[in-house]
């Protein structure tokens, strides 16, 4: 997925500065609160050649369309 897509779905953008990312250049990333529980990430944007991908590595799930996101928000967010 593109990066203006993550942004024209609200994802939130983790700005990683400098002193904190262990390297010699700051980053970002985009990340995705679905529930309390399962959070997507997607990858760094010093790790990207192209599109993103989104993570979730406690589930070993690994998105790379919108489509597919908005599909597994719908299912996520849907009320009992």
């Amino acid at each position: 997925m593109t990066e203006q897509e993550m942004v024209d779905a609200q994802f939130e953008k983790v700005d990683v500065p400098i002193e904190e990312s262990g390297d010699d250049t700051s980053y970002y990333y985009y990340r995705a609160i679905l529930t309390e529980t399962i959070i997507l990430i997607s990858d760094a944007s010093d790790e990207v050649s192209g599109e993103y991908s989104l993570y979730e590595h406690d589930l070993n799930i690994m998105i790379k369309s919108i489509q597919d996101f908005n599909a597994i928000k719908k299912i996520l967010t849907r009320k009992k």
